[in-house]
């Protein structure tokens, strides 16, 4: 079967991929649940999706096959629009000259159609200690309809790393002095750049100083400015406001938690340790989720999340793409895999009305992973919710 949608002029083809059974809860007139592969350009060998905005545009990865053969060594950032064509928005690797390269990583897309890029140069070293490829440079990028801003550090910390942006083009992450030849000798400064203008957020004193004090990175953010990540040598949980204030987040019983992953725009918090855990707030009290469950997103409103795996009642693990919801007890169900492939994984969560899911709903992005060759395919599960029991 295909399926063919006809969008702002252009004719998306989507193959809905054989050898999977729509659940006994969907209703196919409301909401039918699919597994769709998205289109590869005509060079392709393989695709994978990195991340996807409420809009349904999709960002990842394809790869092409080089002149002597050798597979998954020419990869170009690709942007999968809402029912139109792939677009290429060039190599992930460049070449700058003898013993120096430029790496370009997608990390994720806004409802405005922002890009969001991760950038790091490279150079070769040769040392009795070390001889490889080491990081000399990081900074991001932001592509949107093919004019590129350039997000950079500052004069004592020149290592810009990126990790999130919201639908008002704020991205967050955080400055480094340096990351591996020469290890970093100041503490990790968490950043904001607003209209591509670096912003600091602030550190308690305890923080600041040489890179024993810890400092802090800014992992995510959400619509209304609600800023989380990581705070202090231990990097305990934290987060900050646009419009001011911040702090730690509570423990979870006796235990510090030290990583925060995802914000939504209710406000709530997901971290881990190495479980995952959910505050209702910054002040609230914190709560484990599903044991095992590996969240990859969640979608803006908070409902659901996605991930590659939990543990079910019976205390085995199921592995895969899997969706879940957020309340009290959550809801679990694992995402199907089509006949033929080895095994999948998902990497975003969004909802809204695309060409692929009309009727709005939960669509995931993700990949399908074949083997005999071993190959990858970027696709969507759409009205993702219908799974869940």
């Amino acid at each position: 079967m295909r399926i063919i949608a006809l969008l702002s002029g252009a004719l998306l083809l989507a193959a809905t991929v054989p050898g999977v059974v729509a659940p006994a809860t969907a209703t196919a007139a409301a909401c039918p649940a699919e597994v769709l592969e998205l289109p590869a350009p005509s060079w392709a060998t393989d695709t994978w999706a990195v991340a996807m905005n409420d809009e349904g545009w999709v960002v990842g990865t394809a790869v092409e096959e080089d002149a002597g053969g050798t597979r998954r060594d020419i990869r170009h950032i690709t942007l999968w629009r809402d029912g139109e064509a792939p677009l290429d928005l060039g190599r992930q690797r460049k070449g700058l000259g003898p013993g120096k390269r430029l790496t370009r990583e997608p990390v994720a897309v806004n409802d405005d159609g922002v890009v969001l890029i991760a950038r790091t140069i490279w150079r070769w070293h040769t040392q009795s200690e070390y001889t490889g490829w080491l990081r000399v440079g990081s900074s991001g990028e932001l592509w949107k309809h093919g004019t590129t801003t350039w997000l950079k550090g500052t004069g004592t910390r020149k290592f810009a790393w990126v990790t999130d942006i919201n639908d008002d083009g704020l991205v967050v992450g955080y400055l480094t002095d340096g990351y591996m030849h020469p290890y970093p000798r100041l503490s990790t400064q968490p950043v904001v750049w607003r209209r591509g203008v670096l912003e600091r957020l602030p550190l308690p004193p305890s923080a600041r100083g040489d890179w024993r004090a810890g400092g802090g990175e800014a992992v995510a953010v959400n619509n209304h400015g609600l800023i989380v990540g990581e705070v202090g040598p231990g990097g305990r949980a934290g987060w900050w406001r646009l419009d001011g204030g911040n702090g730690s987040l509570r423990k979870l019983g006796e235990h510090v938690i030290h990583e925060t992953d995802l914000v939504d725009d209710r406000g709530r918090i997901f971290g881990h340790r190495p479980g995952h855990v959910l505050w209702p707030s910054t002040q609230g009290r914190p709560r484990e989720l599903v044991p095992g469950f590996d969240i990859a997103a969640v979608t803006a409103d908070g409902r659901y999340v996605v991930g590659n795996g939990f543990v079910d009642r019976s205390g085995d693990r199921d592995d895969g793409p899997s969706i879940a919801t957020t309340g009290n007890p959550m809801r679990t169900a694992q995402l199907p895999v089509p006949s033929g492939s080895d095994s999948s994984g998902a990497a975003d969560v969004g909802r809204g009305v695309t060409a692929y899911a009309p009727q709005g709903g939960v669509t995931v992005a993700g990949s399908l992973v074949r083997e005999a060759p071993r190959t990858y395919t970027a696709a969507l599960w759409t009205c993702a919710q219908t799974y869940l029991p």
